[in-house]
């Protein structure tokens, strides 16, 4: 029998971080939480990347759920509508995957639109999608609850390698204020991610930086 067990809200970096307990969600995980890292910053980009997450959870349940049988054209679309992925999920489920899928659309084509709270919303039907797959697929269970607390507040910035007069600035969880404005004054293009600061991000603005 699948353990079921509690978790302290209070103790959570992400609202996706305990999906990297398991090998096998590590994909899902790295995606959901690329979307989640975005929100106080990017939220057109956030809801983007929380529908890329979902087509990357949505197939590693047609992958792992020997129920399902995939659609010769495997877009979110037709895999959702499926009758078998509609029978397994449920009816509220399927219209949560479905919000996300559209809130993308109108982050890509209407951005001016999406309001925060939908971002939000798209978030946490993200969460309802990894929990279901959570419950149903990982070894051992453990109940979690979504808290928009629990989003990061250090934001995901998209930056190139550059060289410095100390190495290469290179792919990194963070940086400070200065690394970032020596890095500005370099032209290359590897692209990475690095993290920083809401904080930095402000004086960045304040100067006209960004």
């Amino acid at each position: 029998m699948k353990t079921l067990q509690n978790k302290n809200k209070h103790n959570k970096m992400s609202n996706f971080d305990y999906l990297c307990k398991t090998p096998q969600f590590k994909d899902i995980a790295k995606t959901a939480q690329a979307a989640e890292a975005l929100y106080h910053t990017d939220k057109i980009e956030t809801a983007k990347r929380a529908n890329k997450a979902a087509e990357t959870a949505v197939r590693f349940i047609y992958s792992i759920d020997q129920s399902l049988n995939t659609p010769w054209k495997d877009t979110l679309t037709n895999l959702i509508n499926e009758d078998a992925f509609y029978t397994l999920v449920g009816h509220d489920l399927f219209k949560k995957i479905e919000l996300i899928r559209k809130t993308a659309t109108i982050a890509e084509n209407t951005p001016r639109k999406l309001s925060d709270d939908a971002v939000l919303l798209t978030l946490q039907n993200l969460f309802s999608l990894t929990d279901f797959i959570a419950y149903n697929y990982a070894p051992e269970y453990t109940k979690h609850t979504f808290s928009k607390a629990a989003i990061p507040k250090t934001a995901a910035v998209q930056y190139k390698e550059y060289p410095t007069e100390t190495g290469t600035l290179k792919d990194t969880t963070e940086i400070t204020l200065e690394e970032l404005m020596e890095s500005l004054k370099w032209k290359r293009c590897t692209y990475q991610y690095c993290f920083i600061s809401e904080e930095a991000i402000k004086r960045l603005k304040a100067t006209g930086t960004v």
